[in-house]
């Protein structure tokens, strides 16, 4: 508690960069960008209000450990998110298709024999495609 009054600064600092680090979804241009003009604000307006040079020394040193650890939360946030929304949307287009083939089996149940052997004719080509380039 004593070093409060000497950590005070820094600590909202890296309070607020790790909660945007961690909530916002940014692309990695937009992180490092937000992250690194921040810092340099930080960084160059920090000894005016930190006078002891030894205090001073150990707020960059917790910035440098700091800020690849805020960079690397903010790339797991984003890659995350953009896989679940690649995801969801390839389920969606598949639901669809799956919709229609049920559509076209219902009304035609021979239109559905048709896609299935279309299905496995596509199959065994790939396996067999994939087990000559191996």
């Amino acid at each position: 508690m004593m070093d409060q009054n000497h950590y005070g600064h820094l600590m909202i600092f890296m309070i607020n960069i790790l909660s945007c680090s961690g909530l916002c979804i940014m692309t990695a241009k937009q992180s490092l960008i937000s992250i690194f003009l921040s810092s340099a604000i930080l960084i160059v307006g920090l000894p005016f209000f930190q006078h002891s040079k030894n205090v001073l020394a150990m707020h960059y040193f917790n910035l440098v450990l700091f800020i690849p650890i805020c960079i690397g939360i903010s790339r797991v946030v984003y890659s995350r998110y953009r896989t679940n929304y690649t995801n969801n949307q390839l389920l969606k287009k598949q639901t669809s298709i799956n919709k229609i083939i049920i559509a076209v089996g219902l009304a035609n149940p021979t239109a559905i024999f048709i896609i299935f052997l279309n299905f496995q004719v596509y199959n065994r080509i790939f396996h067999l495609g994939h087990r000559q380039l191996t």
